[in-house]
């Protein structure tokens, strides 16, 4: 990155979870559920953010939020309390509501790094068993990454995989979500929204966490599930 940015002629801003020598800099506390930190700028403590939204990587969000802030000379004490009433974006850990005592998520991630990013995030939050419903995105990712997806989706305790959501390609017969499903230990394949509602309904117990993920219309089901 230093490389590719060498010959820029502006400003430049760094920000980092872990190196104390950039401009911006956060140090996580070690507590359970969303994430606090303490900011960091220029080496000079400058408060704790609390966030409302899950997972490390929203408080590498946060940090590049408050080196913009900043850019802007907004007051730590007006941009600290914005990010602590941050709800998130849409489809990103985003609540759908809850049937009896299951919660109810959605999640855009559709990359392993993302998967692995919203499951970890998860299992801070939620005691219970995490069912995580993916659709994977398009056949030529889902054959790219096999082993990724393969192996981020172990970090939840039931993963149920629907068909491939194409979008813009066309069907490869060589990759399916059967296929992905045995490779993944404890793995169940649904071949259509009515079947994975009707299975979760019949599995799902109180204090479990279900997450519908992917980029396609995996959202729908969740919903389903809520207006059951």
């Amino acid at each position: 990155m230093h490389r590719a940015l060498s010959k820029h002629e502006g400003d430049i801003v760094w920000f980092s979870l872990k190196d104390p020598g950039c401009d911006y800099y956060a140090v996580p506390l070690s507590e359970p559920g969303c994430p606090r930190f303490e900011v960091y700028e220029r080496g000079e403590f400058k408060g704790v953010c609390q966030l409302s939204i899950p997972g490390l990587h929203n408080v590498a969000n946060a940090l590049a939020a408050i080196a913009a802030c900043r850019r802007l000379h907004i007051a730590y004490d007006i941009l600290l309390p914005a990010l602590s009433s941050f709800g998130g974006a849409c489809r990103r850990f985003e609540y759908k509501g809850r049937i009896g005592d299951v919660t109810v998520i959605d999640d855009y991630a559709h990359h392993p790094s993302e998967i692995r990013a919203t499951l970890t995030a998860a299992r801070t939050l939620y005691k219970g068993d995490i069912w995580c419903v993916f659709q994977p995105h398009t056949y030529s990712r889902t054959k790219a990454l096999w082993n990724d997806f393969a192996k981020a989706l172990t970090l939840c305790d039931h993963p149920v995989l629907l068909d491939i959501y194409a979008a813009r390609e066309k069907p490869d017969p060589a990759v399916t979500s059967q296929g992905l499903a045995a490779d993944i230990p404890g793995a169940v394949y649904c071949a259509s929204f009515d079947e994975a509602k009707a299975m979760l309904l019949t599995k799902l117990k109180p204090g479990d966490l279900l997450i519908t993920m992917g980029a396609g219309n995996v959202y729908r089901l969740g919903e389903a599930i809520v207006d059951e």
